[in-house]
C-alpha cells in the first residue's frame, strides 16, 4: 500500500480485517466508499460507532 494516503491506507487495512475479506475486495471496498456522497459515508461510519 505504498504510497497511499494514510486515511486511505488504513480504511483499506481496516476492510481487510473483516473475515472473508481480502487485499483486493478491501481495497474494492475502500474506493466505493470514497466515491460515496458524504452524507451515505457518514451514515455508514455512524452506524459502524453506533455497534
Amino acid at each position: 500500500m505504498a504510497g497511499l494516503i494514510a486515511p486511505v491506507a488504513r480504511l483499506i487495512e481496516a476492510f481487510g480485517r473483516l473475515p472473508g475479506v481480502g487485499q483486493k475486495t478491501a481495497q474494492r471496498l475502500a474506493y466505493h466508499v470514497l466515491r460515496t456522497p458524504a452524507d451515505e459515508a457518514r451514515a455508514l461510519a455512524d452506524a459502524l460507532v453506533a455497534i
